[in-house]
């Protein structure tokens, strides 16, 4: 029972020894300095692999989204030279917009 004891206050001393060691360690300028650049290259080498994912995701999205462009869009039949032309919107003249042209005022003015 003794023996126990003593191997537990033994065990407990080198743990408050490697506390102490820790506290002096992380409190210095070395070792902040360190453990940042620890830090920093984890968190670096992460975000690496999720652009990678990410990156990887996008081609995968983007060829399956061109893959079902090509098939939806029907061969056309006839070279577009025989196509019938695209048909235009007629533009709005300035009377019609709201604007009175200067001969319309010139009128009333009479």
């Amino acid at each position: 029972m003794k023996m126990h004891r003593q191997n537990q206050i033994k065990r407990e001393e080198e743990t408050e020894v490697e506390i102490a060691n820790m506290k002096e360690y992380y409190c210095s300028e070395e070792g902040w300095e360190v453990e940042k650049a620890k830090w920093r290259k984890i968190y670096y080498s992460t975000l690496k692999e999720k652009e990678k994912e990410v990156h990887e995701e996008e081609e995968e999205v983007s060829s399956e989204v061109s893959e079902s462009k090509s098939e939806s869009e029907p061969q056309q039949q006839f070279p577009p030279a025989m196509l019938p032309p695209k048909q235009l919107t007629p533009s709005l003249s300035p009377p019609s917009l709201g604007y009175k042209s200067r001969k319309e005022d010139e009128m009333k003015n009479l």
